[in-house]
């Protein structure tokens, strides 16, 4: 799974802010997580982590305690001394249930007042300061279920490790946390990690190792599962060809991410081309999905069911899910298939989900305007444009626009294409005859 939110970060400076997540399975039954997060063009990017609901202890090894103290992380780096920031004074330390804090300090109020905004770090208190001296840090959380879960964590030069405590809601548990920063302008988090649920039981992952690969900005990592398996995994954050010695012999991936699992002997077992059109180890090769997007032409609302003018490049079962966008390439949306129908050259694609976002009734209508009978809540954006702007409103009496923006719960500023009338049922629909659609 993999999400993009740069254009929500993008008038902050950031130019990309992507984020991969995996659950791999081993041979035994295990499973791990792994994580590759990526931000560009931020001063000060922080990767923060905890386990477990219940009260949690952290040990954190390959990484070395720095002689700087700290008691909150709102403190670390803070160019003024904060209130809270002492021993018994931290916002975590004093939350209590109800959102109050006990006992109140000078400025506090006990009722109807809250912190500053933007002042999370100040409920994390006892934090202590670490300086990686491997490549990959390891923490391990311990409940007090007797589970653990094992974090690896690849790091970079100048980055730091901080660890703390932070409390629960209402302030009764308190959960370990680590928080991984890095000052660098381009910050490549590689994260992986597995829970085991008995300390008798053989853990999922049994070490990470970070290796180098050929490609621009490729990160290469190798897991070591039980029984002698070993997966490999290539992440880059544009497609490129990567190129990985793994014992003796040349894995090239085309494509932005791959896995490659070998068994002790060198033996392929498992290979998977996860964001990659192929892949190729000695004799063996693999070929992924086209990332090729069809364009829609046909649509039926009331049924979910979109049309494509090709057969699907798939063989064997449905794809379970699809990626549609807009025809200007902006953000997409993922929506579930239901079932998959093939006439001739052309594919019926029926949705899970409604592609109705939301429904009214028509109160008044001029060229440029509508005012409903119902709110419509979920196009009122506060801040930027609407979230139904550029969306289809279809008539059940035939009227047809495009709207606008959202300025008020019950006012839309459209463009018309045919007529609406007062009194008039209307959908706004998620997408168009135009817009585009990839396979997943």
């Amino acid at each position: 799974m993999e999400g993009d939110a740069t254009e929500l970060y993008g008038e902050c400076g950031v130019e990309q802010y992507r984020r991969m997540i995996g659950l791999v399975d081993n041979e035994r039954g295990g499973h791990y997580v792994i994580d590759f997060f990526r931000v560009e063009g931020a001063r000060v990017t922080d990767y923060a982590f905890h386990a477990f609901q219940s009260s949690s202890t952290l040990e954190l090894r390959h990484a070395q305690p720095s002689p700087r103290k700290h008691w909150t992380l709102a403190g670390v780096d803070s160019p003024d001394k904060l209130y809270f920031d002492e021993p018994g004074k931290s916002l975590g330390e004093r939350l209590m249930t109800g959102e109050t804090f006990v006992p109140l300090l000078p400025g506090e109020e006990p009722r109807l007042w809250t912190p500053e905004r933007n002042n999370g770090y100040g409920f994390i208190y006892n934090v202590q300061e670490y300086l990686p001296d491997q490549e990959l840090v390891y923490a391990v959380w311990n409940s007090e279920q007797q589970e653990r879960l094992h974090w690896f964590g690849l790091c970079g030069g100048g980055d730091r490790i901080f660890t703390g405590l932070c409390p629960d809601l209402e302030g009764g548990r308190k959960h370990a946390i680590l928080v991984h920063r890095s000052s660098r302008p381009i910050t490549q988090y590689a994260v992986v990690t597995c829970l085991q649920h008995d300390a008798r039981q053989r853990m999922p992952v049994e070490g990470v190792a970070s290796l180098s690969a050929e490609g621009r900005h490729a990160t290469a990592l190798a897991v070591s599962l039980p029984e002698g398996y070993t997966d490999y995994w290539l992440y880059s954050p544009s497609t490129q060809t990567m190129k990985l010695l793994v014992q003796g012999q040349e894995w090239t991936v085309t494509g932005r991410c791959a896995l490659l699992r070998l068994d002790r002997e060198g033996r392929v077992v498992r290979a998977d081309c996860i964001q990659a059109q192929s892949m190729s180890y000695g004799d063996y090769q693999l070929y992924g999905r086209e990332d090729k997007w069809l364009t829609i032409d046909q649509i039926d609302e009331q049924s979910g069911t979109v049309w494509v003018p090709e057969r699907p490049p798939l063989k064997g079962d449905t794809p379970r899910f699809v990626r549609l966008r807009s025809p200007h390439k902006g953000a997409s949306v993922v929506y579930r298939v239901n079932s998959m129908h093939v006439f001739g050259n052309r594919t019926a694609i029926q949705l899970t989900d409604s592609l109705i976002l939301s429904k009214g009734i028509v109160r008044s209508v001029t060229d440029h305007e509508m005012e409903t009978l119902y709110p419509l809540p979920l196009g009122v954006a506060e801040k930027g444009k609407s979230p139904f702007a550029g969306k289809r409103i279809v008539g059940q009496r035939g009227g047809l626009g495009t709207i606008v923006g959202v300025p008020e719960l019950k006012k839309l500023q459209i463009q018309v294409i045919r007529p609406f009338t007062a009194g008039e049922a209307f959908d706004i629909v998620d997408l168009e005859p135009g817009y585009e659609l990839q396979w997943l």
